[in-house]
């Protein structure tokens, strides 16, 4: 649980009520708040998208139930009935890759055969075709791009993926993703083809070093490691495509994913609704300071 929601809603208590007294809190005030949240507007837009006010809902919900068990509300726990907003399973429209920034990501992909790793340095080859960087791997930056784009799955995801969890039959790609769940993801003919590509006209070069069954390998110039891709490398390789085609703003996080992903066992991804041992003490210590008023 984040501290910061709870300070929105303590704040608005005062506002409101003129104090933030615990008897105060009822259930009204809790819709009140609920629908403050949302009529928000800041430069013409809302400023809190329905999955952020789901979140701090979730948060207060959380915190009540908790102050109620150990010192209960006059008029019960206040945010009991609360219901959070009905929200789609993909992404929020103003975050989601559009059809044509998709198609421009993709297409710029496909680039990276040609123009992907060249020497920067313009005047040393003036005249002449700028060589590419020895550990550039442009097959494997573009079936990662295909990836990301087709599945969705996590940047952590695909750097745990190995050879053996792609099905060229079936058309799917298994992964085991965080919290140790395994999702099956389908991919189409040409993203399946640029996953081939790599495999067996580039992957061999770095596996004779690394000896290892991860899918997306580390070029053999890695002078350390165990062969196995940093989600950091993933994020390089997103944002050097996504300069190519031109779309700013968007992460790998901006590609659809299933419903099952982002709201099934992992739901914390996209409603922050689980608690951790941080956000715990954070919570005891916000009820140590508010279970006395």
């Amino acid at each position: 649980m984040q501290r910061r929601d709870i300070g929105i809603f303590i704040q608005y208590a005062i506002e409101e009520e003129g104090q933030d007294a615990r008897v105060t809190w009822s259930p009204r005030l809790s819709k009140s708040f609920q629908q403050s949240l949302s009529k928000e507007v800041v430069d013409g837009k809302r400023r809190r998208s329905d999955r952020t006010i789901n979140r701090i809902m979730a948060h207060l919900k959380t915190w009540a139930k908790w102050i109620h068990r150990l010192r209960p509300f006059p008029l019960g726990d206040p945010m009991a009935k609360i219901k959070l907003a009905a929200i789609g399973t993909g992404l929020e429209i103003e975050r989601a890759l559009t059809e044509s920034e998709r198609r421009k990501v993709l297409d710029a992909a496909d680039l990276l055969v040609e123009i992907g790793g060249r020497s920067k340095d313009r005047s040393r080859f003036r005249g002449v075709e700028r060589p590419k960087r020895k550990g550039y791997r442009a097959l494997r930056n573009r079936a990662i791009i295909y990836t990301l784009i087709e599945t969705g799955m996590r940047r952590a995801a695909v750097t745990n993926m190995s050879v053996d969890d792609i099905d060229f039959k079936k058309k799917t790609l298994s992964v085991e993703e965080k919290g140790g769940v395994h999702h099956s993801y389908q991919i189409s003919n040409e993203g399946l083809q640029a996953i081939r590509d790599y495999v067996e006209r580039e992957r061999g070069q770095d596996e004779v070093k690394w000896q290892s069954p991860a899918l997306f390998l580390s070029p053999a110039t890695v002078p350390h490691g165990d062969g196995r891709l940093a989600v950091r490398v993933v994020n390089e390789v997103w944002n050097e495509v996504a300069a190519i085609a031109g779309v700013e703003g968007k992460t790998p996080h901006s590609a659809p994913r299933d419903g099952k992903t982002c709201h099934g066992e992992n739901r914390q991804h996209c409603c922050g609704t689980t608690t951790t041992r941080t956000q715990e003490r954070d919570l005891f210590n916000a009820v140590r300071a508010y279970r006395g008023r």
